[in-house]
């Protein structure tokens, strides 16, 4: 049986490990939806490459805590709401496609 330091340790890896999955959900979710009202989300997408950042930084420090998989659900989080932002969205154009060479 365990005792009641056990078992607070592990109510707080799990309410860690909760949060880490919610906010990671977000981030990915986030720069998806073409909502442009009400005005609060084009707001919160503008901050998605931020956010992750902050993110990442928080799996560093989740990960100092050795809690693996948290940091891990968090940092997987944050890369997949930084590559709608890393990726192109379409094809050149043709009047694009030599404007570089």
């Amino acid at each position: 049986m365990a005792g009641p330091h056990g078992s607070r340790r592990r109510r707080l890896r799990r309410a860690v490990l909760v949060i880490c999955v919610v906010l990671a959900v977000l981030l990915a979710v986030l720069p998806h939806p073409p909502i442009t009202r009400p005005w609060v989300m084009p707001a919160l997408q503008s901050l998605v490459p931020v956010l992750s950042a902050v993110a990442g930084v928080i799996a560093l420090l989740v990960l100092v805590f050795r809690q693996w998989w948290a940091a891990g659900v968090l940092a997987t989080g944050a890369v997949l709401g930084l590559l709608p932002t890393l990726v192109p969205v379409g094809p050149l154009d043709g009047a694009d496609a030599g404007a570089g060479i």
